[in-house]
């Protein structure tokens, strides 16, 4: 019985883009999440129209500033995270390692001001309708933010701890996709619990 045979010793090891299957698997998990956020945000302003006045019960100052300062790190975390994606493609593990640490600690900052959001709402989640969808939205990105940051650390720890091979660096890529989708989820829940309200006044 004669068998055949394909030769795939000229395939490469690992690869960037579209030819990753980890990247296929970000995108899916960044639409699903989406799809999260649009059903959340149409309960929201779906709830608007039943409570007058809007909102029926005010977010604190502390909270909005917070908000806002959370929303400046992560706007500004763009610049490091497009840096280690850069230096990941290039298979730099200096320049990878020195961004993902100021990454990191972006991310660990956002994260601590996420904690602070929960504790200086003025309300609990369970205080009516537009409360709980607050809260929903918020702690929704909350998971986005949390596993972000998690990766960012994770990934810096296994990159001064090695062994490092360089497929490793497509981990690190896709994991600047994921971040990027981490900030614009911000962009989009920050418009909608703390714009919205003061507009629409």
């Amino acid at each position: 019985m004669t068998r055949t045979g394909l030769d795939v010793s000229a395939l490469p090891e690992f690869a960037f883009g579209a030819r990753d299957p980890m990247y296929w698997g970000t995108a899916l998990l960044i639409a699903i999440e989406t799809t999260m956020i649009a059903m959340l945000v149409s309960g929201y302003f779906y709830i608007r129209g039943k409570f007058v006045p809007w909102p029926p019960v005010p977010l604190s100052g502390t909270a909005r500033w917070v908000g806002a300062a959370e929303l400046l790190i992560l706007i500004g975390s763009a610049v490091p995270n497009f840096k280690t994606g850069e230096a990941a493609m290039r298979c730099d593990l200096r320049k990878t390692r020195r961004w993902l640490a100021v990454l990191s600690i972006l991310g660990l900052f956002a994260a601590l001001g996420r904690v602070a959001q929960f504790a200086t709402l003025g309300f609990r989640w369970d205080a009516n309708a537009y409360a709980s969808m607050v809260y929903a939205l918020i702690g929704l990105h909350a998971t986005h933010l949390l596993l972000g940051v998690g990766e960012n650390f994770l990934f810096l720890f296994c990159m001064f701890r090695g062994p490092i091979e360089k497929k490793f660096m497509v981990d690190v890529y896709v994991n600047s996709i994921y971040w990027y989708f981490a900030v614009g989820g911000w962009l989009v829940t920050y418009a909608v619990v703390y714009l919205e309200p003061v507009l629409r006044m």
